[in-house]
């Protein structure tokens, strides 16, 4: 559970930062820390990011 708290604390700061930041872009980066974490889990190579820049 601290590190979902540590994740939303770092969303909150970069939109305080970056007030463009959507909940679709929110979204986004939470599904791929879920690929990541399923892929290290199951002990493949996670699949590559492909975020854009705000």
């Amino acid at each position: 559970m601290a590190v979902m708290q540590n994740i939303k604390s770092a969303i909150i700061r970069f939109y305080r930062e970056h007030p463009g930041l959507l909940d679709h872009n929110v979204h986004k980066v939470y599904e791929a820390l879920e690929r990541q974490y399923n892929a290290e889990m199951n002990g493949r190579n996670p699949p590559p990011l492909r975020l854009t820049p705000l």
